[in-house]
């Protein structure tokens, strides 16, 4: 224990100061979280709120390290960021499956109603436990994330922030609608651009992040066209041949999809396996429920 405290000493007061956390957390043992010390026991239900408005999770523990340096916070049990599924799965409490485990012997136990998990601070093993006894906790928030405003999406391959504006329902039934014109006005209100897509993995990060399934609803669309009006506004103008055309933001037209045409067309982009629907579409400027943005991130 005292080994892992001094750990704990060194990360506060080294580590803590080599990269840029928001104020009240701490980086981990190896700076690739921002770490935040709940101070108050709360239920389990609570510390996701908790870790969640601060753009986290309660802690994954991906390894053996991550696990000793958590050890060394605590000397009363503590929440982490593993729960039981409905269909009966441990798994991280973002849905992932989890890549390290270190429950105690004769764990996790069979209890139906213990679907959380906490670590023994005597022993650094997890235990299945109930979700309502308010404990303390840890959260844990990817530094990549901070790259980017809160709702958009960090791709660390481009190094660029993503933002898909989804369906919305003003009236509480139908969906709003833009042309390409009102939603690259939105974007430039966010400092952003309709997205330019440059390549075939940020096609596919583009493609997950517009992922949908819309077929079957009734009275959101216009005619009940709702497979068409799912589509997204993207950025391109263009006839999907390459260096011809224009992305808003200015940047090439260096990538296209889905073959020539023989006239300028607006791009739109879906991926709904209900409606059959997966890569980019055409529209004269016609208007969609959705369309996504693009900007720089912070550095």
């Amino acid at each position: 224990m005292f080994f892992l405290r001094i750990l704990l000493f060194i990360s506060l007061f080294y580590f803590g100061k080599a990269i840029d956390c928001p104020n009240g957390t701490i980086t981990d043992w190896n700076d690739h979280l921002c770490v935040y010390s709940g101070n108050q026991a709360l239920p389990y239900t609570d510390v996701l709120t908790k870790c969640h408005s601060m753009r986290g999770d309660p802690i994954k523990i991906t390894n053996m390290f991550e696990n000793m340096w958590i050890h060394g916070f605590f000397n009363s049990t503590t929440y982490l960021g593993v729960e039981r599924n409905s269909n009966q799965v441990w798994t991280y409490s973002d849905g992932s499956s989890l890549t390290y485990q270190n429950w105690a012997p004769g764990e996790p136990n069979l209890n139906l109603s213990n679907n959380c998990t906490v670590m023994d601070t005597s022993t650094s093993k997890w235990m299945a436990a109930d979700c309502l006894t308010p404990r303390f906790y840890i959260c844990s928030i990817n530094m990549d994330q901070l790259k980017c405003p809160y709702g958009w999406v960090y791709n660390n391959q481009t190094e660029y922030c993503y933002y898909l504006h989804n369906f919305t329902y003003p009236d509480g039934v139908h969906w709003e609608l833009y042309n390409v014109t009102m939603a690259e006005l939105m974007c430039q209100k966010m400092d952003a651009h309709l997205v330019s897509i440059h390549s075939d993995s940020e096609n596919d990060f583009v493609m997950e992040l517009v992922k949908s399934q819309v077929h079957g609803l009734f009275n959101v669309a216009p005619g009940n066209y709702t497979c068409g009006y799912s589509y997204a506004y993207i950025g391109y103008y263009g006839n999907a041949t390459i260096g011809a055309g224009m992305w808003t933001d200015g940047s090439p037209a260096d990538y296209v999809q889905n073959g020539m045409l023989g006239d300028f067309y607006n791009g739109q982009i879906a991926n709904d396996g209900s409606c059959s629907l997966r890569g980019w579409g055409w529209t004269p400027g016609a208007p969609r429920a959705r369309f996504v943005c693009k900007k720089p991130s912070k550095d």
